[in-house]
């Protein structure tokens, strides 16, 4: 189930770390020029930590392979 984006006056959906995909970007592109860490999101109750099961694509790459039978 999806709940508000953490940004203030935000009403979007969550997407990623507790933000709407719009407000993920952006915040992503701050991080990723040095302007701000995601530990200092987390610290401020702007950000919550990375959720899902932290395998990434390779998670499901690997399903793709096993359903084609490549395994």
């Amino acid at each position: 189930m999806k709940g508000r984006c953490l940004t203030p006056k935000c009403k979007g959906l969550t997407h990623s770390r507790g933000l709407c995909s719009a407000c993920y970007q952006h915040v992503r592109e701050l991080v990723k020029v040095g302007h701000v860490t995601w530990s200092e999101l987390e610290e401020a109750g702007l950000s919550a930590k990375p959720g899902g099961n932290g395998r990434g694509l390779a998670h499901i790459a690997a399903h793709i392979n096993k359903l084609r039978g490549n395994l």
